[in-house]
């Protein structure tokens, strides 16, 4: 869909799909079925230290995992300048905020998995694209400003050292 609407795209699918091999081959199956083939790529599994590049390579993380609690790849891609395309359910919202990118209305049940649709996440990605820029900086200034490893360092040696009984 986002193609089909002018933009020229390309879908890294980066990590082990969780369903295996099998997934994997069934997702391939969908490209070639879909004549989408040549503007997938299935990255497969990488590491902590190759994480950064993986996402400064990207132009927006595109994160549907809908009830998601507190995913940090959410927090790393933000760190990293990337705009969010994400399910607005579970912890992401929060995580996100406003500024980050575009968050996709879902439903807050449990009864039954609500997965945006197509249409939803193409609208969502052709947004994020239309001011990548400012989106992509928004987003790096929201993980500095909350998510700091400096300022969870404190909390946490405020908090161990109020267990212990004084400070070190």
């Amino acid at each position: 869909l986002v193609r089909r609407r002018g933009a020229v795209a390309r879908l890294r699918v980066a990590g082990r799909l969780l369903w295996g091999a099998e997934a994997e081959t069934q997702a391939r199956e969908w490209t070639r079925a879909a004549g989408v083939e040549d503007a997938v790529e299935f990255a497969g599994s990488y590491s902590q230290a190759e994480a950064p590049a993986l996402l400064r390579g990207a132009d927006a993380l595109v994160h549907l995992q809908v009830h998601d609690s507190c995913p940090r790849l959410v927090v790393e891609a933000m760190a990293c300048g990337l705009p969010l395309v994400y399910s607005a359910t579970g912890g992401v919202p929060e995580l996100a905020g406003d500024e980050a990118g575009h968050g996709i209305p879902g439903a807050e049940d449990f009864e039954k998995m609500r997965i945006p649709s197509a249409e939803e996440a193409a609208n969502g990605i052709l947004r994020v694209l239309a001011h990548r820029e400012t989106l992509a900086r928004r987003a790096r200034d929201r993980a500095v400003r909350l998510f700091s490893v400096r300022d969870w360092l404190e909390a946490h040696q405020c908090i161990f050292e109020s267990l212990a009984g004084g400070t070190s």
